[in-house]
């Protein structure tokens, strides 16, 4: 993006401030953290871009939507089995979302549809069906 000497200052300050807000969500109830640490991301993404010009606001713009995995805002995508098995991606007109779930608007995809939701290594150790989940103590 070949920032100046100041927006680049501006910058390491701006995640100086946001590694501390980041660690303090540690002590946060666990309930809240995931609703927190999205606002704590968009504060930042708002800082960055208020610091750029036009030119460089474009490129982050298309950087960020890059690293969510958004084209655009109210797009998403999620991924289906194929006739091969293999994962299709199909792209998604979103809705209303509360930052945790999400309203699907349009898309090639029905309520009730298979999508893939993780994936699992080839080496990976088998879980037990049924047993509770892991909690730290």
């Amino acid at each position: 993006m070949k920032l100046d000497a100041s927006q680049q200052t501006r910058l390491d300050e701006i995640f100086a401030e946001s590694r501390a807000k980041f660690a303090a969500l540690r002590d946060a109830p666990e309930a809240d953290r995931r609703t927190r640490a999205e606002r704590l991301r968009a504060e930042v993404r708002q800082k960055i871009n208020a610091m750029l010009d036009a030119d460089q606001q474009k490129t982050y713009a298309e950087i960020v939507a890059a690293e969510t995995g958004r084209a655009a805002a109210g797009s998403g995508r999620v991924y289906v089995p194929g006739p091969d098995g293999r994962p299709l991606e199909v792209r998604l007109r979103l809705g209303l979302t509360d930052g945790n779930a999400t309203e699907v608007a349009g898309g090639d995809v029905s309520e009730g549809a298979e999508v893939i939701v993780g994936t699992v290594a080839a080496n990976a150790a088998k879980s037990s069906a049924g047993s509770a989940p892991r909690l730290p103590f």
